[in-house]
């Protein structure tokens, strides 16, 4: 938590929270969260893999998020497209 004055921040208190990452994966795949393997391993590992441009094109490829991408902006209105 941050407390945040005039002079900017006069504190940070660090604080332990309760997470069930099962849970929360369980939710990831049932929403059908994209990159869900990314995620995974990040909350398993603390790995995270957001500039990791061959995995990423690798799974873009397998799940066909570009043809997913293309599809979406092509129902979009002409002034949001571009």
């Amino acid at each position: 938590m941050l407390a945040i004055s005039d002079n900017g921040i006069d504190q940070v208190d660090l604080r332990t929270v309760a997470f069930d990452v099962d849970a929360e994966l369980a939710l990831a795949r049932a929403a059908g969260l994209p990159y869900y393997e990314l995620y995974e391993q990040q909350l398993m590992t603390g790995v995270a893999n957001t500039h990791n441009k061959k995995l990423l094109n690798k799974i873009n490829r397998r799940r066909g998020y570009i043809d997913q991408a293309r599809e979406f902006v092509s129902t979009m209105p002409a002034r949001c497209a571009s």
